[in-house]
């Protein structure tokens, strides 16, 4: 991985929470927020202090966030379809392109992931299917898990935005607050649909490369095996009917 793809996966869902969590609550709090704001960043000396804290704490953030997103991508019904290889290694082995198991792995998904891993990093060559598109597919790959975890950055943004709100508000049953808390839900639910979309799709898109790419790979090695048989057995016919004579 990278620095541009370990900036993207570990310090921008730092990043992008406290935007959003600020932005949620000052949407239904807008004079509590810029009440705030200015004790930040207007009292003198705090505003260079405030900014290393928050890039150090968008760093822990992100990596907490990483660390989530991948529990939920194994244990999350949601989730389970996304990057996973199951069917894909049942169709290698059906066609004989790769081992069969004599028994049934505990957890399938995590048995494709590996034998997937080992498949590709055999064949990551110059100058091979696996080897020119290795960049590319990891690239999809990065991007998936970055969606996933900005998805957990949104849904706890928006929790503690709610829990602002319920501390540090007032009970208000206007027109203009209830409007305002509305939008602020609203948006918040739209912004993780719209990273939950991001990380099934770009997720499905490193699968299918993975996949495509990689049996590609191997049906190209099972043909150059069925020509190397006919030789073979010409040979040795060829040294027996020698020893014959």
């Amino acid at each position: 991985m990278n620095e541009a793809r370990r900036f993207l996966r570990y310090i921008t869902p730092g990043i992008l929470f406290g935007f959003l969590a600020l932005f949620f609550v000052w949407l239904a709090l807008p004079d509590w927020t810029m009440s705030v704001l200015k004790d930040w960043f207007l009292t003198g000396g705090n505003s260079i202090a405030i900014i290393i804290t928050t890039l150090l704490l968008s760093g822990a953030l992100g990596y907490l966030f990483a660390t989530i997103h991948h529990w939920c991508h194994w244990h999350l019904p949601i989730d389970n379809n996304v990057i996973n290889h199951v069917q894909q290694i049942e169709s290698l082995r059906k066609r004989n392109l790769i081992p069969s198991l004599d028994s049934t792995p505990p957890n399938p998904r995590l048995e494709a992931l590996i034998i997937i891993s080992i498949l590709w990093f055999e064949r990551l060559e110059k100058g091979t299917p696996v080897g020119n598109s290795e960049d590319r597919v990891a690239a999809f790959g990065d991007i998936s898990h970055a969606a996933g975890t900005a998805r957990v950055a949104s849904v706890l943004a928006l929790v503690t935005a709610l829990s602002i709100c319920i501390f540090r508000g007032s009970l208000d049953l206007s027109v203009c607050n209830i409007f305002r808390y509305v939008v602020m839900v609203v948006l918040g639910s739209l912004t993780i649909c719209l990273f939950h979309d991001a990380y099934r799709r770009t997720g499905n898109i490193a699968q299918e490369l993975y996949n495509q790419i990689l049996e590609h790979s191997l049906l190209q090695e099972q043909e150059r095996n069925r020509e190397k048989k006919p030789l073979n057995n010409a040979n040795s016919a060829d040294a027996k009917s020698r020893a014959a004579d």
